[in-house]
C-alpha cells in the first residue's frame, strides 16, 4: 500500500529504518484517511444538492374538473344533510381544472359554514380564477372569511 512512498532507506542498521517507516507509514495512513475523508463528504454535499434541487420542481397541482365538480359537490351534499335543507341553487360549476389550494378553501370553507346553508362562501370564487388564492394573512380568521356569503 505505501510502497510507492517508501523514501526512506537504512541509515545506519540500527532500526531506525524500521521507526522511521513506521511514523511515515503513519503519517501517510492519516493523510490517506483525510482525503478519503474529503471525498465522501464532496460526494454527500453533491448528492444532498441533487436531492434538493429534485425536491424544488414544481409539481402540477390542478385537480381534472370532473373530480373537482364532485369535491363540490360531496361537500355541498355533505352541509345540505347537514342543515336539513336543499343544496343553493344554481350549484357551482367546474369549467376548468382546479388548482388544489382554491378547491381545498372553497371545500374547507363550505363544510365549515353555519347552517342554513343557502349561499357559498365568497372564498369559492377562487375557483373561477386561473392563479391559487393568495395566504390568508394571519389576523383575518377564516370562520369570518367563509361567513362571507354569495348567491349566485
Amino acid at each position: 500500500m505505501f510502497q510507492r512512498y517508501n523514501v526512506i532507506q537504512n541509515i545506519d542498521g540500527t532500526g531506525l529504518t524500521i521507526f522511521f517507516r513506521q511514523k511515515a507509514e503513519k503519517i501517510l495512513g492519516f493523510l490517506h484517511l483525510k482525503l478519503q475523508k474529503q471525498i465522501f463528504g464532496r460526494f454527500a454535499m453533491i448528492v444532498f444538492i441533487q436531492l434538493l434541487l429534485v425536491g424544488c420542481i414544481p409539481v402540477d397541482d390542478k385537480i381534472p374538473k370532473e373530480d373537482a365538480q364532485s369535491q363540490i359537490y360531496y361537500a355541498a351534499d355533505f352541509k345540505a344533510k347537514k342543515c336539513g335543507t336543499p343544496i343553493p341553487s344554481p350549484p357551482l360549476l367546474v369549467f376548468t381544472d382546479q388548482l388544489q389550494r382554491n378547491l381545498d378553501l372553497c371545500t374547507i370553507a363550505i363544510t365549515r359554514l353555519e347552517c342554513p346553508f343557502s349561499e357559498y362562501p365568497i372564498i369559492c370564487l377562487g375557483i373561477y380564477s386561473p392563479e391559487p388564492i393568495p395566504e390568508i394573512p394571519w389576523y383575518i380568521d377564516f370562520k369570518e372569511l367563509t361567513n362571507r356569503r354569495i348567491k349566485f
